[in-house]
């Protein structure tokens, strides 16, 4: 895995991920990194989504539990120790969203909208942000899958 392009921010992205998921979570810990992981498995509603998130992340206490409090969380980079720990980038790891997109799909599609959002903004002050959703089926959440199958683009 290319270190490089692990930490530059206009190859990070939102994909679905149905394959090397592991490698490329190891890789982007081993490139400096930060690495969260979200287990969206049991979350059945809107409220057990925010909560992933908090409890995965480390949200501060000011966390609201609203979408827009997630949105300026995942924005923000004071939410996490130590304060420079994502330096080089991050690297979301979502996992089990299928139950997700099954129970709640509006609440998906507007977590998928923030987090979007917040590679963007990660983006615009230079630091790589990649949302990676664990799938094995990358069109059921609608997301362009993962650069790399194959090796194609030299990245996996």
């Amino acid at each position: 895995m290319d270190m490089n392009l692990l930490r530059d921010p206009a190859a990070a992205g939102l994909h679905a991920c149905d394959h090397d998921l592991d490698a490329w979570t190891a890789a982007a810990a081993a490139a400096g990194l930060m690495v969260v992981r979200v287990d969206l498995e049991h979350c059945s509603t809107k409220a057990a989504i925010l909560d992933a998130f908090a409890d995965a992340c480390g949200l501060p206490e000011y966390f609201g539990g609203n979408w827009d409090a997630l949105d300026e969380c995942l924005r923000d980079d004071a939410w996490h120790e130590p304060p420079d720990a994502a330096r080089h980038g991050l690297l979301w790891r979502i996992d089990g969203a299928a139950t997700a997109v099954r129970e709640v799909p509006e609440a998906f599609e507007t977590l998928v909208e923030i987090l979007d959002d917040a590679v963007e903004s990660w983006r615009e002050r230079g630091i790589a942000c990649w949302v990676l959703v664990a799938t094995d089926e990358p069109a059921e959440f609608g997301l362009d899958p993962l650069p790399g199958r194959d090796g194609a683009d030299g990245a996996g």
